[in-house]
């Protein structure tokens, strides 16, 4: 037991040697260490130096608060019944894909109130011209299929309404020639009757239409064939008026354009300074051996 202890000791002397060697040899190789660290942090330097300098610009950009938007919320309303919701979210959402159409335009979404808009390019000041003209365009774009879509959606309206009109008419000029052919020129009772089968909960009538007579008849196939349809000439107008309007489709200020100067690829001089220490060091201490056997060979 005791011999290997004391064996133990011995070896503990011996790495507590080796390390007291490795320090000293470290200390008197430092000019060798220092060259080495010192090259390859001017290698790095240099291959930074040598890399493109860009930019990137960021813009916030918020739904917007522009008070014409609840124009344009009613008109939504009333031809439309899947755009529901917040007209303005609705808005800025279809911007935003406009304007991710543009494949150099990046997207960094902080919250479902702001997004920020960013781009990288070689040049700031191109870089900046190229976002403006980028909105610009999106929001031309946008406003134009808006006010496209609200027409052809109005439009369609109109008519499912107007084919309702023509199948009533149809109805009614049925109902018309068999009041005729019963000579029921107008009903006295009609109004008690036609109460009667409006209380009821079927879609069939329980009194045929046309007891009522052809009188009345006539009248409201004159009435269904002139029906100038008001309300969708309301929303014609309006469109129109919102379309000379001047209207803040989305909030971005370009005054608070952010840029960022930055290297592509470039290397981190700390962690490439440490990597040359740390290669500096193992050379140093490969080294000697090497010698060593080259001597001991001669």
């Amino acid at each position: 037991m005791k011999k290997k202890i004391t064996s133990y000791k011995n070896s503990s002397d011996n790495y507590e040697i080796d390390i007291i060697d490795t320090i000293i040899l470290l200390w008197n190789e430092k000019i060798k260490i220092i060259i080495i660290t010192f090259f390859s942090f001017l290698i790095v330097s240099s291959y930074n130096y040598q890399l493109q300098t860009k930019f990137e610009i960021s813009l916030p950009i918020k739904p917007s608060s522009d008070l014409e938007l609840l124009r344009l919320e009613y008109i939504y309303l009333n031809v439309d019944n899947e755009e529901q919701g917040q007209i303005n979210k609705i808005i800025f959402d279809k911007f935003i894909k406009k304007v991710m159409d543009y494949d150099e335009l990046m997207l960094s979404e902080k919250n479902k109130y702001q997004v920020t808009l960013r781009l990288i390019w070689d040049n700031a000041d191109e870089a900046k011209n190229i976002l403006e003209n980028t909105l610009m365009l999106a929001l031309n774009n946008l406003e134009k299929s808006i006010f496209a879509e609200l027409e052809k959606i109005l439009l369609l309206k109109k008519k499912q309404i107007q084919i309702k009109d023509l199948e009533k008419i149809e109805f009614l000029l049925e109902q018309r020639s068999f009041a005729k052919e019963f000579d029921i020129v107008e009903n006295k009772y009609a109004s008690k009757l036609f109460k009667l089968d409006s209380l009821s909960n079927t879609n069939e009538l329980l009194v045929p239409y046309y007891l009522r007579g052809y009188r009345v008849i006539d009248k409201e196939i004159d009435v269904l064939k002139n029906r100038k349809h008001p309300a969708f000439e309301f929303l014609k107008k309006e469109i129109a008026f919102l379309k000379e309007s001047e209207i803040n489709w989305v909030d971005y200020d370009i005054n608070l354009l952010n840029t960022k100067q930055f290297k592509d690829g470039k290397l981190d001089l700390l962690i490439s300074t440490l990597f040359g220490l740390f290669i500096a060091i193992f050379y140093v201490i490969c080294e000697r051996p090497l010698k060593i056997r080259s001597l001991k060979k001669n």
